[in-house]
């Protein structure tokens, strides 16, 4: 068993422990058997989903271990944003879409309406503010400012008539949809926030 901390249990895989000693996340690939049996077993599952893609750049101007390094200190940040809310059955792993990408699986039955209603998008929100608030962490010594990356979730309910792997495919789009619509919501208000203080 991997601890994250001396309450909560995410792994039963030593190479998938949220740690800062050097350990990363397995893909999702590696895990879509688990996830399948966990979705057909609850019902549902909630998918939390942070889009790192621009941490590319720390590593193409700075190398790969540097990028190694931002990519541990993301993990960290979100072990220690949602550790109360992990359960030893909950999974963090790399995404679908770039080796950046960070999803985190939560599997709740599906008559925990009030997870997946409010406590799933109250944990996405949290997430974006310790990283806008804790980002520069991320990316030191090799950036001075927070990377904005943004954060999307997603719930899934069991289709029997589909696969596991395009029902997981289709959280991560619904996932990264959210997490894109954010994005373009948090430019906007910059680019407003721009505007009043050029007027002001």
């Amino acid at each position: 068993m991997a601890e994250i901390s001396d309450e909560r249990v995410v792994s039963r895989d030593p190479s998938e422990e949220l740690s800062c000693d050097g350990v990363e996340a397995r893909h999702y690939l590696d895990r879509i058997a688990q996830i399948g049996d966990a979705l057909t077993r609850d019902g549902a599952m909630g998918l939390i989903l942070i889009d790192g893609t621009s941490l590319e750049r720390i590593e193409r101007s700075y190398g790969v271990q540097a990028h190694h390094n931002a990519g541990e200190m993301l993990r960290t940040l979100v072990r220690e944003a949602c550790r109360q809310d992990l359960s030893e059955h909950d999974l963090v792993v790399t995404g679908s879409a770039s080796p950046d990408e960070l999803a985190i699986f939560f599997f709740r039955p599906r008559s925990d309406d009030g997870f997946y209603r409010e406590r799933l998008p109250e944990l996405a929100q949290r997430l974006l503010d310790r990283i806008a608030s804790e980002g520069q962490r991320i990316v030191y010594p090799y950036d001075r400012d927070a990377p904005y990356l943004p954060v999307g979730h997603a719930t899934i309910f069991h289709n029997p008539g589909l696969g596991d792997q395009r029902q997981i495919f289709e959280a991560f789009e619904h996932a990264r949809r959210d997490a894109k619509l954010n994005g373009a919501i948090a430019r906007r208000e910059r680019h407003r926030l721009f505007q009043d203080l050029v007027l002001a």
